[in-house]
């Protein structure tokens, strides 16, 4: 018997300026659920590819990370 698919972890991205993309459960959905987690943040203008793309750093652009705290995925 096949397990049903986790629809929750399938990825989406829309291409514009900036890009918005997200897979998995949000920080909220994640934590009605009952899992713990970690966040982290970081700012593209202060990264390798805001450098490399300053046109688009004139909007305020992140990376954000959300991961179950039991885990060790960001190493």
């Amino acid at each position: 018997m096949r397990a049903a698919p986790r629809v929750w972890a399938l990825p989406r991205v829309t291409f514009s300026d900036p890009e918005i993309g997200s897979g998995g459960l949000t920080e909220e959905a994640a934590r009605s659920r009952g899992i713990v987690v970690r966040t982290g943040m970081a700012q593209i203008p202060e990264s390798t590819r805001g450098w490399i793309h300053k046109a688009g750093n004139r909007y305020p652009t992140f990376h954000r990370a959300v991961e179950a705290a039991l885990t060790d995925l960001a190493g």
